[in-house]
């Protein structure tokens, strides 16, 4: 259930609003977001708890005076009423929306009240033009005390001070119900919400989207230890951010053992920088021992017109039919020009390793025989194939007689 608490002021006639310097346009915008705050108020004290008030929160109203404080503090009161049939009703998914407000600190409080007391599910932020007063550290408080939070997104909000990093990564990492949020397009003093990636340690939060908020200039280790410090983190996304080369480097190098993460979403830059070198993690296809020890959990996406072959790979939930696939790629394009058995050599596979190989392409062979659209793509040829070449080629009677063997 939605509740938008979005510029909301005292009401006034529209000649007081006009002569206070709003245009008609604000003063329809105003007066509307006030009644729908007061009528929800007084419909909530009747005894109904409505599914959406929403006073259009598009609209970014731009008044610094405190005219809506008596509404909010009525709809806060009201709120308070309904906190333990709330807690009673813990199935229920509760929301609450604060929006194009440059909320002052008498209101903060007072909905701080509220907001502490009544545990909601999903918490909204966003395009609040408030700076100094404290809404980063009431933004924390909401947070830790919601213990049955589950999403809070944060959108066009000013963090503009290590501090309120530091204040908001702790209340976060207290929280033991978090899973997901979301910190967009947030206007920040440079290199300021980089530092969640030295503050922040979840063991609850699984998806973090740190989007639009021009993160540049990473350490060697901040990402390998950001991964280290959310061990449940299974979603990142970094798109539309100033990543430079080095960043990709450095990126490129803490997944390569990571078995956590299983989708990273990134914008492909232009320049491209070291892009390959991040595909490369995900598939190295220069040959088969690189393949194998690529990293087989992370699924790259790239959130733009760009496409990369990667992203094919590693959309399965299990790394070892990841694993598989990558191998059953590669062999199935040298099959093409019949050269799998020529370049066993310089792979490194010797006698004892091809009952291996071929155990990798038997799931695909039994995909073959059930379904005539699995074969993916033109590089992709039936198993029947690549196993009939390779034994061909190599012509040994002994490639017969060996079990095959197990994959680790």
């Amino acid at each position: 259930m939605r509740y938008f608490a979005s510029h909301s002021t005292k009401g006034k006639v529209s000649g007081e609003l006009l002569a206070d310097g709003f245009d008609e346009d604000d003063c329809k915008w105003i007066t509307r977001g006030i009644t729908t705050l007061a009528e929800t108020a007084k419909r909530m004290r009747m005894g109904e708890f409505m599914d959406s008030v929403d006073p259009d929160p598009d609209y970014n109203f731009v008044s610094n005076y405190n005219r809506y404080a008596p509404h909010c503090k009525e709809f806060s009161d009201a709120l308070l009423e309904y906190q333990h049939t709330i807690d009673y009703m813990e199935h229920d998914t509760f929301t609450f929306t604060i929006g194009n407000s440059p909320l002052q600190k008498k209101v903060l409080e007072k909905l701080q009240d509220s907001l502490q007391k009544t545990h909601f599910h999903q918490l909204f932020f966003y395009n609040n033009e408030i700076s100094g007063v404290g809404y980063i550290e009431f933004i924390a408080n909401c947070v830790e005390a919601n213990t049955r939070l589950q999403f809070i997104q944060l959108e066009t909000v000013k963090i503009e001070h290590l501090t309120d990093i530091d204040v908001l990564c702790k209340a976060i990492s207290r929280n033991g119900s978090l899973k997901e949020m979301i910190f967009q397009d947030c206007d920040t003093v440079e290199g300021v919400l980089r530092e969640i990636f030295n503050k922040l340690k979840s063991k609850t939060v699984k998806k973090i989207h740190l989007d639009c908020s021009n993160l540049s200039d990473f350490g060697p280790n901040d990402m390998s230890e950001f991964l280290s410090c959310n061990p449940s983190l299974s979603e990142l996304s970094l798109c539309n951010n100033a990543l430079n080369e080095q960043d990709i480097v450095h990126m490129s190098n803490s997944l390569r053992q990571n078995t956590t993460l299983r989708k990273l979403l990134i914008t492909h830059e232009s320049p491209p920088y070291n892009w390959d070198l991040l595909d490369s993690i995900i598939f190295d296809s220069s040959n088969l021992n690189t393949a194998y020890y690529s990293n087989h959990h992370v699924c790259l996406e790239y959130i733009n017109n760009f496409y990369s072959e990667v992203e094919e790979f590693n959309t399965c939930n299990d790394p070892i039919w990841n694993r598989r696939k990558k191998i059953y790629t590669i062999l199935s394009r040298r099959n093409r020009s019949r050269t799998n058995a020529a370049l066993f050599d310089s792979d490194g596979i010797g006698i004892k390793q091809i009952p291996q190989v071929l155990s990798l392409l038997k799931p695909f062979s039994e995909h073959h025989l059930h379904d005539e659209h699995a074969i993916q793509g033109d590089d992709e040829v039936v198993p029947l194939s690549i196993a009939y070449e390779i034994m061909r080629d190599w012509r040994m009677p002994e490639l017969y007689n060996l079990d095959p063997m197990d994959e680790d």
